[in-house]
């Protein structure tokens, strides 16, 4: 039932990630930019928009990292 549970997990964490990371590439890709002007400027566009979805992206990694060691453990 856990494993059940962790693959399915996995599967949504899997694609909360790919759209978290779609979206950091397409429209917050000046965010990351390597001039500081556009940087700057981009981020105080987005405000806090780019931060919520980096870390909503980085909290899907680490949950399906984590639940794929869940699926991996053999106690389970």
């Amino acid at each position: 039932m856990i494993k059940t549970i962790a693959i399915i997990v996995i599967c949504f964490a899997i694609i909360i990630a790919s759209m978290g990371l779609f979206l950091l590439a397409t429209s917050y890709k000046d965010c990351f930019s390597r001039n500081k002007v556009t940087k700057k400027k981009a981020r105080y566009l987005y405000k806090k928009e780019w931060i919520t979805t980096l870390l909503i992206t980085i909290i899907a990694i680490w949950l399906g990292l984590s639940m794929t060691g869940i699926l991996v453990n053999p106690n389970m």
